[in-house]
Order: structure tokens, then C-alpha cells, then sequence
């Protein structure tokens, strides 16, 4: 039996957070801790006042840290880090949530926060438009390659034509005939306890994001991670028979076209460019964003959950050289922001919406269950929930366990008739792609 824990907190209010999570925490003297939010993204223009629904908010990371600090002391390691999108302004996501200022007023002589990125490189972005690859130090421990084989979940997929990531395809040298691997952060296999900070919102590929998609950001390398196959759903992809993205993807369309301009690397040609990109983006920008399988932004995509699942496995059972273990190898805890979590066209762009929850539990599984039951969706349809839950080496959770919600000191099955009552009366809203695939056939009428 799996517990997922659900408080009522209605605003970020450190010390009422603090009360809140001190129970659920874990850690002991001499403990290396590794604290991953969900820093996915900062927000887009014109969207600035959507923030909070964007990422893990900064008085759930500041809370999470003063609990650790009171229960280690100075006697211990202590790592706040994420992998953001390559295009993401970390310094602005930092700023957003006052992390400078949090990790100024609870670091002391004894009590130090390692703040990391993970990432490799950056993408510097000028209107939609990447002008520049910047180089980043990324984990100062470096990373390790965890391989897989044919116990990866990509192994019975048959198509192998991955989408780029961004530039160039180096997906397959990751992920071919003969290998399944991940290049993940050596300061995260290398931790005793992984505390997991996701953001709870609506995906327009995976469903919903929130404890097991969250793990993305444990690699700073995005290639190994595949998003979607290129070809139609008939074929094996992820693509609809429509789809922008496979026109814009072919060998002779537009992106192509620039991203063999943009391996040169140099900053004076894409500024070039862009004149001719914002014309581009001003023709098909809407579209993609909201159109329904672009970028395999919708329910059929048949890539992204192998890879969430395959993730969450590593975390737990690949020890601090990369190499897989027959038993968990850490002390695995997830607190997921709810308070303002996000619908509609989610991850990059969530309307927020106010929910005044966090979840906490010791499995991933168990929480994504609860929220999605929680937010009025059906976690059987969000193919990450589901198929985490099989047969398979290093399983995340037992194929019949039961899930238990606790509320208020009251302990609910999550697949019994009675968790209706605490579901929300107005569904959220999902990506455009999942409308009408993820809901809940029983719900509330509004």
C-alpha cells in the first residue's frame, strides 16, 4: 500500500509550510540531500503575470530548506539544482521566487546550499528566435551515463526516427538497436535522499506533469531524453495527419532550413535571421502553440512517458556510478506544489489556478495518481501513471498496490466511489491535445 498525503495550504507562507512538510522529512546528520524544484521555464512575454503557475514556488523550496537545516544542522551535503529547457532564463526564474534572498537569510558558517544547473548549455532567445549557444559549467561532479538495454522501455518500440531536441539529431546515439541511456547528474545519483519539488500542471504531451515527469530535469543533456518519433501515428510517431510539426521537421522545410544555419554557432548570422523568423513565427506562432499534435503535444504520444518512466526508475535504483541496483538505492521523498498549480496549455504557458494543496508522498506513482483523480482526470488515461505501474525490472510501485489518499486524518481508496467527494467540481481544463481523453467519465456536474 502506497499513501499519498494531501494538506490544505491555501498561500506561500513559509512558516504555516514549514509546520506544514516538518513530519514528512526525513533526513538525518551527514546526509547528502538533493533538492530538485521544477524550474522548467521563466515566463513567456506577456504572460508575466501567470508566474506562479509556471514553477515550484520559492517558499516551498525555502520551508523544505529550513526543515533540512534544523534536523542536519551543519553536518551534511546540501544541493538545490534543476535541468530548465535550454532556453530557459534560470537568473529570472531565481529572482522570480527571492532564491538569492532565501539562500542569504537561512545559510550560515555551518549550514551551506549548493545551487546548481545542470545544464550543459543555454539557448540565448531574442523573440522566439535562438541567437546564441552559451556553454555552461553544468554539474561540478560531472554526470554518468546509466544504460539501460533492453530493459528500457524504449526497447518494444519499433521507431527509432526521433525528433531533434533542438539542433542537431543526437538522440540516437542515446537511444538505437543496441542502447537505451541516459546521461544523468552524478551530484543526484551520488545524494542519500532525493527530495522531488514538482510543480503540479497539465502537459500538452504527457497529460500532467507533476512528481514523475518532473525528473527531466535530473539531465542536463536533453538528447538523451526522446519528446516524439517523427512519422504519423500509423507509422509508430507521435505526429497527426496534419501535423505543423512534421511539415516544419521535414528535410526540406523551415526548421531544418535553420537549424543548419544555427550549427554554425554564430551570433552575427541569427541575429540575421530574424527579420525573416518573426515573418515566419507571425504566420504560424498560434498555431504552434494550440494546435493539436504539434511538437507531440497530444494524447497519442507514444514517446515521452518511456522516458518519464525509465527516469524515475534510474533516481531509484542507480547508484552513484551509474550502474543499476535489484533495490532502491536512496531515500526517496516528492512534496508537489499545488497551492496555484496550472491548466490549459500547459507546461509552457498554464493558466494558474488556485487549488491550495501540496501532496506529499514517498512515491511517484502514488501522488500522480491522487493528483490527477484530484484535478478530475482519469490517471488510467496519462500513459506516464499507468504504465509505471508494470511488471517490469526496478518497479516504481506494485502492479495491483492499492493508493491510499489521507486527508484531514482520513484515509480514502483512491478507486473507491468515495474519493469522488473530494475531487474538484469544475475539472481542469487540459492541454488542448488530452480535451475530451483525460477527464473522468464520472464527475461532478458544475
Amino acid at each position: 500500500m502506497k499513501i499519498c498525503h494531501v494538506l490544505d495550504c491555501e498561500d506561500y507562507d513559509v512558516a504555516w509550510l514549514e509546520n506544514l512538510l516538518e513530519p514528512f522529512i526525513q533526513v538525518n546528520p551527514g546526509d547528502r540531500i538533493f533538492v530538485k524544484p521544477n524550474w522548467v521555464i521563466d515566463p513567456w512575454p506577456g504572460e508575466e503575470h501567470n508566474w506562479k503557475a509556471y514553477t515550484t514556488n520559492g517558499a516551498v523550496v525555502e520551508a523544505v530548506l529550513r526543515i533540512i537545516k534544523k534536523k542536519i544542522g551543519g553536518e551534511g551535503t546540501v544541493i538545490l539544482g534543476d535541468a530548465p529547457m535550454h532556453r530557459s532564463n534560470l537568473k529570472r526564474i531565481l529572482k522570480l521566487h527571492g532564491i538569492p534572498e532565501m539562500l542569504d537569510r537561512i545559510c550560515d558558517d555551518k549550514f551551506k546550499v549548493e545551487l546548481v544547473d545542470l545544464r550543459s548549455y543555454y539557448f540565448k532567445y531574442v523573440h522566439n528566435l535562438c541567437v546564441n549557444r552559451i556553454n555552461l559549467p553544468g554539474d561540478p561532479r560531472g554526470t554518468k551515463v546509466v544504460q539501460l538495454g533492453s530493459d528500457s522501455l524504449f526497447k518494444e518500440k519499433e521507431n527509432k526516427k526521433w525528433a531533434y531536441y533542438d539542433r542537431v539529431d543526437n538522440v540516437s546515439s542515446f537511444h538505437n538497436e543496441q542502447s537505451n541511456a541516459y546521461d544523468i547528474s552524478a551530484s543526484i545519483l551520488s545524494c542519500d535522499v532525493f527530495i522531488n519539488l514538482p510543480k503540479l500542471k497539465t502537459h500538452k504531451s504527457a497529460g500532467i506533469t507533476c512528481a514523475l515527469k518532473n525528473l527531466v530535469g535530473t539531465i542536463g543533456n536533453k538528447d538523451c531524453f526522446p519528446h516524439r518519433t517523427i512519422g504519423y501515428v500509423k507509422e509508430g510517431g507521435d505526429d497527426t495527419e496534419d501535423s505543423l510539426s512534421r511539415k516544419i521537421d521535414s528535410k526540406k522545410g523551415p526548421r531544418s532550413f535553420i537549424r543548419k544555419l544555427l550549427k554554425r554557432k554564430n551570433p552575427i548570422i541569427n541575429y540575421a535571421l530574424l527579420p525573416a523568423y518573426l515573418a515566419f513565427h507571425k504566420i504560424v506562432g498560434d498555431k504552434e502553440k494550440e494546435q493539436i499534435g504539434y511538437d507531440g503535444g497530444w494524447y497519442k504520444n507514444d514517446t515521452v512517458w518511456r522516458g518519464i518512466v525509465d527516469l524515475n526508475r534510474i533516481i531509484l535504483y542507480g547508484n552513484k556510478n551509474g550502474v543499476m541496483q535489484e533495490q532502491p538505492v536512496r531515500r526517496y521523498l516528492c512534496i508537489a506544489d499545488a497551492i496555484v498549480a496550472g491548466e490549459g496549455f500547459g507546461p509552457l504557458h498554464p493558466t494558474p489556478r488556485d487549488f491550495g494543496r501540496i501532496l506529499v508522498s514517498d512515491s511517484a506513482v502514488a501522488l500522480d495518481r491522487t493528483a490527477a483523480m484530484l484535478i478530475g482526470f482519469d490517471y488510467e488515461k496519462i500513459p506516464s501513471i499507468r504504465e509505471a505501474a508494470r511488471d517490469m525490472r526496478w518497479p516504481l510501485i506494485g502492479v495491483d498496490e492499492t493508493v491510499i489518499m489521507e486527508y484531514n486524518g482520513k484515509q480514502v481508496d483512491l478507486d473507491s466511489k468515495e474519493m469522488l467527494d473530494y475531487v474538484v467540481k469544475k475539472a481542469f481544463l487540459p492541454a488542448p491535445g488530452w480535451v475530451g481523453h483525460i477527464e473522468r467519465e464520472t464527475h461532478h456536474e458544475e
